[in-house]
């Protein structure tokens, strides 16, 4: 699909896929604003943003499985560091790894910055994660950090 684009057209789409502006976008490739605007509304200009952003979701969601098969090999690593003769300092530190990993984490500053979606966009990550068969578990009542994106088998 992407193939198929102009190449000026492939450029808009990866820039707009970056998260450029159309007068960012603009001011890059020389063309009117107008012009860029069009472009991005082009079915297949979409469709190419969309295959872009499905990669870039199939890679996390990727690594996501990857990483929790890896869990069991990690506390068995970590339990195998306390039980060996190791410094207290070794220990201490694997002791503060397990702590921090399970929400034992000593008080620290608060960012308070939020993340604004509309609910267009919103409305895309759903649509993503049903194509990569992951589901989006999101109840307004709960803060982000409580909602969560889990893998299907």
């Amino acid at each position: 699909m992407l193939q198929e684009l102009k190449t000026n057209h492939r450029q808009i789409a990866r820039l707009a896929f970056q998260g450029r502006t159309p007068v960012e976008i603009s001011t890059v490739t020389g063309m009117s604003v107008r012009s860029i605007r069009g472009i991005l509304n082009d079915p297949m200009c979409k469709a190419a943003i969309n295959k872009m952003e499905d990669s870039v979701d199939d890679c996390v969601i990727d690594v996501r499985k990857r990483l929790v098969k890896l869990n069991d090999k990690a506390l068995t690593s970590v339990e195998e560091c306390m039980d060996q003769d190791l410094s207290p300092s070794v220990k201490l530190s694997a002791a503060k790894d397990v702590l921090d990993r399970n929400g034992y984490v000593p008080v620290q500053k608060v960012d308070h910055s939020h993340l604004h979606l509309t609910l267009e966009e919103l409305e895309g990550i759903k649509q993503r994660a049903k194509r990569s068969n992951a589901q989006i578990v999101f109840d307004p009542k709960e803060s982000p950090a409580e909602s969560a994106i889990t893998s299907q088998p």
